[in-house]
């Protein structure tokens, strides 16, 4: 990334989806958040511009915020959209940010289509894991709120992979009793009940 810093003093890191057309430099203006909004990496003027860090965020931050946009010929952040299919969600499910500080792997799990008014636009750095898993549940509940099955899906989604995170320490913990375990009640059962309780609460 060197080469690409000394040529834009505004380039912070580079983004890429792989096998998609996510795959471009990010700058970072916080005192002039959109200066690249119609700019390229030149800073030459262009319809596409290039994607750019909101203000409010940093590199450091656990809310990353980079905007691209969706545009009509394919380039750009237009591939993000088809993350709306399932499909493709399961065929392209990392994302791909380096910075000065290394290289970040980020999981898609949730895919959630929002407006500028939304809270999430107001956070960039959390303060602690449970502030984030907080402001996740109030979020999901909001917009359950208005379209619950959406709402429930997406949490399903979301549990789906503690639940597998789950069954691996239940699996590999030699400090688990295995005694408490039985036929009828199997740590398969014990952790879809513990995660259906939790359904049930939220919707």
């Amino acid at each position: 990334l060197t080469p690409l810093f000394e040529a834009n003093g505004d380039c912070i890191g580079w983004i890429c989806i792989p096998n998609t057309a996510v795959n471009y430099p990010v700058m970072f203006t916080p005192e002039e958040p959109q200066k690249y909004l119609r700019k390229n990496f030149e800073g030459e003027y262009s319809v596409s511009g290039i994607p750019f860090l909101d203000g409010a965020s940093t590199p450091e931050c656990d809310n990353l915020i980079v905007y691209g946009h969706n545009m009509k010929n394919g380039t750009m952040f237009s591939d993000v959209t088809q993350y709306r299919d399932k499909a493709y969600w399961e065929e392209h499910p990392y994302i791909e940010f380096e910075t000065a500080g290394g290289l970040r792997i980020y999981q898609v799990f949730a895919v959630v289509c929002l407006k500028k008014t939304d809270e999430w636009y107001g956070f960039s750095c959390f303060e602690s894991k449970e502030q984030y898993q907080q402001l996740f549940s109030m979020h999901a509940l909001g917009f359950a709120a208005g379209d619950k099955q959406t709402g429930r899906k997406t949490m399903e989604e979301y549990f789906r992979k503690i639940k597998q995170q789950m069954m691996c320490f239940l699996r590999n913990d030699e400090n688990i009793r295995l005694h408490i375990f039985t036929e009828r009640l199997s740590k398969e059962v014990y952790v879809d009940y513990i995660f259906t309780l939790f359904l049930s609460i939220l919707f």
